[in-house]
């Protein structure tokens, strides 16, 4: 109720207020590329963030962030080597080589405690003189004080920004919008079953209502939070249309067919299973990001790689 009245007081006194709204929803797709593989097969998807070390908030590190089973051969080796798909400047698309491993070493960060986070963060930026991106600043990765403090909650809106497998785009890379609400914000950790890799874990996840699919992995998942939605609204002030990075996108919960499991149980013959998307995707928390971008290791690269640049 509170910034309701403060509205209303706000348009009294000045009723220009409405004529400064600024509508439209930004361009999240020139933050994203696609992680293919040698022949340019799909693998997910991957954004930029501009980092930031907390003694220096004027230096930005780009960094790409994905979902950290994009990288992976299989459910225990690691990749030697992706490749990212990007727009040209200009015209065209580029595939960037980068290797996951140097000299032994890994060339990505994960979580520094929770193994279960499906994240990694990758230190790199493309030859800005050749690609065309942009980067969220960091401060739009919504940590656990911040989801508190604007009161997220299930009904919330989402948008995702990603791969689409079917149609990544010939001349430009083309990734697809999709639309929900969250679901659920449990506070406890949802026991997620692998069933290529046949394991369970538990891991810290949100659920959200929207379709997601094979190269939608890595992707940003952005909470809408509209314009009137703050704590205060001041007179005369622009009402910016906000978003903030809630998640990454690591999956989807399939709908296995009961039946033809019951068939091949009865029968012991090879039955083809079908599955079914039951249209709720799982999204690990941004606050886990948030959480690898202010960790000690991340941070020694960014301070080591300031001391070179200087």
């Amino acid at each position: 109720m509170r910034w309701i009245i403060s509205f209303l007081i706000a348009v009294v006194f000045n009723w220009n207020l409405i004529a400064q709204v600024r509508p439209g929803m930004p361009d999240f797709g020139s933050t994203v590329l696609f992680i293919v593989d040698e022949g340019g097969h799909p693998c997910g998807t991957g954004f930029f963030v501009a980092a930031k070390i907390p003694e220096d908030t004027s230096v930005y590190f780009p960094v790409l962030v994905t979902a950290r089973h994009v990288l992976m051969k299989d459910c225990e080796t690691l990749k030697d080597t992706i490749y990212l798909r990007a727009n040209m400047k200009g015209e065209g698309i580029g595939l960037i080589r980068y290797p996951l491993k140097i000299e032994g070493r890994r060339t990505f960060f994960t979580h520094p405690t929770d193994k279960q986070v499906d994240i990694a963060v990758i230190p790199m930026v493309p030859d800005t003189s050749r690609y065309k991106f942009t980067s969220f600043s960091e401060e739009m990765v919504m940590t656990r004080k911040t989801i508190s403090e604007e009161e997220i909650h299930p009904g919330d809106e989402v948008v995702f920004c990603g791969m689409f497998p079917s149609f990544m785009g010939m001349l430009r890379n083309n990734p697809i919008y999709r639309f929900g609400r969250i679901s659920v914000m449990p506070e406890e950790k949802i026991n997620l079953y692998d069933n290529k890799c046949k394991t369970t874990s538990p891991s810290d996840l949100y659920l959200v209502e929207c379709f997601a699919f094979g190269g939608n992995s890595g992707s940003p998942l952005l909470i809408h939070l509209g314009f009137l939605r703050r704590k205060e609204i001041k007179v005369g002030e622009p009402l910016i249309d906000r978003y903030f990075i809630g998640g990454v996108v690591c999956g989807y919960f399939p709908e296995y067919n009961l039946l033809d499991t019951l068939q091949l149980r009865q029968t012991s013959t090879k039955t083809t299973a079908s599955t079914e998307n039951t249209g709720i995707a799982y999204v690990t928390p941004s606050y886990k990001l948030s959480e690898i971008l202010q960790g000690d290791e991340l941070l020694s690269w960014f301070r080591q790689a300031l001391r070179k640049r200087k």
